[in-house]
């Protein structure tokens, strides 16, 4: 009897990639030729949605194939220390070679976090992360938010430089990856998260571009995005020529990040990886806002935040097929493991999503279309599930949203106080509330950011210190 053929998995990461920004997914103004390809090549997911619009949680639930409120990744100072056991476990313990390259927001490289090799990591800073994210309640406001967006332009960031070296390691591993072998390799890049500034080349690329057309916020705005944009600093108009650079400078760093994630697959693929035998998955752990509804960045559950890109291409995946159902990131962990023939030995929850279908013909899963929030700027914390064509959005202490995504893809229009629409918002909040009990959800949340806010030394004095980043600074190009 023949040995069973070798299988692998790619999975392939960006930071904070809207779902919008990409050829594949409609765009004719963000230039993604190689993600486009890859569309070609596989599945392309039409309703992907991260698990939580924040790095920490997000990656968290990703490695886990959990949702926040079942481990506790609650924010950016709650980061995964390799605790519950994610799908990179699973597959080392098969007798699989796992190696992850690059950005992940774990707790600290030192942790077991299921992998073999950790080559060029990027974590949470001191192995603490952002406690200022742990004050939800009467914030202060972040003016230098808002710099972020007038300083966007041409330039270069240590993060780019890092993510060049991510990319030339992910080639240098392939090069040298056993061709008789089952692994899973997991490449993450930092772009195209802010800073806004891209080489003059990716700029000059979107010089004839059209930038597209954000609109006023609304007059009466519900007051979770209204509190959102006076935290994050940005409840100051800016200018039609700040916002137009901020667009451009973010579209050049998508296509910088397309042409990174080209030269990994191209490299599996003259290393002998091909589709047949290797799965390979490209994601994003969260999208951006840019502008729409007043908003930055990410912090909430409309659809340029919460929703991402997700290619699928290889076996069990045919070439340009697309799946409109909604799913969730924490797929990935159900995927992986079935690829590699793997056996998933988790206890199954009702938040606990299957792997990702092939097709429509797959029937969608309660929980494919939830996400939730709990993090910097949440006043309330969010939930959210879509049914076909509507979204609830459903907060903990303010007033629930309703749209109609097929009407109003761009959800301007809140159809929960509609009459007409009663028997939806019904339904759809009783559909959540066999996932979970949000508000026990955010209580347990607020309980355990209070035990973090007195061992970092009460309100006051995280208030004091101020916003930091997140991560530690990126590592030299040899790993230093």
């Amino acid at each position: 009897m023949s040995a069973p053929t070798p299988r692998r998995v790619i999975v392939v990461m960006t930071d904070q990639h809207a779902r919008y920004a990409s050829g594949a997914y409609g765009s004719s103004s963000v230039q993604t030729p190689h993600l486009d390809a890859l569309a070609q090549q596989g599945t392309t997911f039409d309703a992907a949605s991260c698990p939580s619009p924040m790095c920490v949680p997000s990656r968290a639930s990703i490695m886990t194939g959990r949702p926040v409120h079942e481990i506790g990744a609650w924010d950016n100072a709650h980061p995964y220390d390799g605790t519950p056991r994610g799908w990179a476990h699973a597959v080392r313990d098969a007798g699989l070679r796992t190696t992850v390259i690059g950005k992940m927001h774990f707790r600290s490289a030192e942790d077991d976090t299921g992998f073999d090799e950790t080559l060029l990591p990027l974590d949470v800073s001191d192995g603490v992360g952002d406690v200022y994210s742990l004050v939800r309640d009467d914030m202060p406001a972040r003016p230098a938010l808002a710099d972020l967006v007038r300083g966007a332009g041409v330039g270069e960031s240590p993060y780019l430089a890092f993510d060049r070296s991510v990319a030339d390691r992910a080639c240098e591993w392939l090069d040298s990856a056993p061709q008789d072998q089952s692994w899973a390799l997991l490449v993450s890049f930092a772009t195209p998260h802010h800073p806004l500034v891209v080489p003059q080349e990716y700029w000059d690329l979107y010089a004839d571009t059209d930038l597209g057309e954000v609109g006023e916020p609304p007059q009466e705005q519900h007051p979770y995005p209204a509190e959102l944009r006076r935290v994050m600093g940005v409840d100051t108009a800016f200018s039609t020529e700040e916002i137009a650079r901020a667009r451009r400078a973010y579209f050049g760093l998508c296509t910088l990040a397309d042409e990174l994630v080209g030269q990994v697959i191209e490299r599996a693929r003259l290393n002998g990886f091909d589709l047949d035998s290797t799965l390979v998955v490209y994601t994003s752990d969260h999208g951006t806002s840019l502008g729409e509804r007043g908003l930055w960045w990410k912090h909430h559950l409309y659809e340029e935040s919460v929703g991402v890109p997700l290619i699928v291409a290889g076996p069990g995946f045919a070439h340009g097929t697309r799946v409109s159902q909604p799913v969730s990131l924490t797929s990935v962990y159900p995927t992986v493991l079935s690829t590699l023939s793997v056996e998933d030995e988790r206890e199954p929850s009702p938040v606990t999503t299957p792997t990702l279908p092939a097709s429509d013909a797959v029937p969608a899963h309660p929980a494919g279309g939830f996400a939730e929030y709990h993090g910097l700027g949440a006043s309330s914390a969010a939930f959210m599930l879509r049914r076909g064509r509507f979204k609830l959005i459903y907060f903990a202490t303010q007033p629930p949203q309703l749209f109609d995504l097929r009407a109003d893809p761009e959800e301007r229009r809140d159809l929960a106080g509609d009459p007409t629409h009663a028997d939806t918002l019904q339904d759809l909040t009783r559909e959540l509330r066999l996932l979970l009990d949000p508000e026990a959800v955010d209580r347990q949340a607020r309980r355990d950011q209070a035990v973090l806010i007195e061992r970092y030394g009460g309100r006051a004095a995280i208030l004091s210190e101020g916003f930091r980043i997140p991560f530690t600074p990126p590592p030299k190009a040899d790993g230093s």
